[in-house]
C-alpha cells in the first residue's frame, strides 16, 4: 500500500490539508470526470473530500463536506452539537447527491446515529458544505402528529464542548429511555434546534418534558400545557431553550389549531 493523501504529519503546515488531514475511513467515488476521496480528518468532527482525475494519485484537498457539530458551516466556530467522531461518503441516487454520515449521541465517540443531507457540487466539482438538519433528504419534515425529540439537528449548550475522544463529558445529551429518543439533562441555556418542520397552516406545538424547567420555543413562552402557536410556514425551523431550571425533553406533538383559535 502508498498513501495518496497527507495525514497531519506529512501535510505542509499552512494549507487546508494540514487544517483538515486524512485521518481514517476513505471512500471514493466517481462523478463526472473527477474521482472524490471521501476520509474523516484530523478535525475528528468532519468529512472532508479531495479530488483526483486519478483514482490512486493527485489528490487534491478541496474542502469539507459535512461536520457532525456544524463546525465550518458558513463560519461558524461553536460546536453547535457532541462533535466527535466521523464516518461516511456520498452517494449520487436518482439524479441528486448526498453525503450519509453518523453524529455521536450520549457524549461519548461509541453512541452513534446515522444521518443523511443533500448536496450540491458546483461545475467546478466543488461541494458545498451541508447543515446538519431534522429533515435529512427531505425538504421538511411534515409538521403533525408526534415526534421523539431526539431528532433535533443541533443540541446547543452554553458549556463548553470538547471536541474528540476522550472521557466522557457531561453535557445535556441526546440519549434512549424507555424506548423513546429524547433530550437529557438540559439546564439553562440550553438550545435543540430542529431544521426543518413543514407547518401548512397555523398549529400548536407541545413540547413534552419531565423536570422543573422554564421553555421557550422560537422566542415564546409555552402555555400552562407546554403548547405555542407556530405561524404557518413550509419550511419552518424550530428552536426550544431552556430559560431556566433543568429538564429531559421527551417529545414535540403538533395539534391542529381550533377553528376559535
Amino acid at each position: 500500500p502508498f498513501a495518496v493523501l497527507d495525514s497531519k504529519t506529512t501535510a505542509e503546515k499552512g494549507t487546508g490539508l494540514y487544517d483538515h488531514p486524512f485521518y481514517e475511513a476513505p471512500s471514493i467515488r466517481k462523478i463526472g470526470d473527477l474521482y472524490y476521496l471521501v476520509y474523516s480528518s484530523g478535525a475528528n468532527n468532519e468529512l472532508a473530500y479531495a479530488v483526483s482525475e486519478y483514482p490512486d494519485r493527485d489528490f487534491r484537498f478541496k474542502g469539507v463536506i459535512v461536520s457532525n457539530s456544524d463546525l465550518g458551516y458558513k463560519g461558524n466556530k461553536k460546536p453547535k452539537n457532541n462533535a466527535s467522531t466521523i464516518h461516511g461518503s456520498i452517494e449520487r441516487i436518482g439524479g441528486k447527491d448526498y453525503v450519509f454520515y453518523h453524529r455521536c449521541t450520549n457524549n461519548t465517540d461509541f453512541s452513534r446515529q446515522v444521518c443523511a443531507e443533500p448536496i450540491s457540487i458546483g461545475p467546478d466539482g466543488a461541494i458545498e458544505q451541508a447543515a446538519m438538519t431534522t429533515s435529512g433528504v427531505e425538504d421538511a419534515t411534515p409538521g403533525t402528529g408526534t415526534y421523539p425529540a431526539g431528532i433535533c439537528c443541533n443540541l446547543i449548550t452554553p458549556k463548553k464542548i470538547r471536541i474528540g475522544v476522550g472521557k466522557q463529558q457531561t453535557l445535556p445529551r441526546i440519549t434512549e429511555k424507555d424506548g423513546e429518543l429524547i433530550l437529557a439533562d438540559l439546564t439553562a441555556g440550553t438550545e435543540a434546534v430542529y431544521k426543518y418542520f413543514e407547518v401548512g397552516g397555523r398549529k400548536k406545538l407541545r413540547v413534552v418534558f419531565d423536570g422543573d424547567a422554564e421553555i421557550q420555543v422560537n422566542g415564546i413562552g409555552t402555555d400552562e400545557d407546554g403548547c405555542v402557536t407556530l405561524p404557518a410556514d413550509p419550511k419552518l425551523t424550530v428552536r426550544i431553550k431552556v430559560v431556566k431550571g433543568k429538564c429531559d425533553i421527551r417529545l414535540l406533538e403538533f395539534f391542529e389549531l381550533q377553528k376559535q383559535e
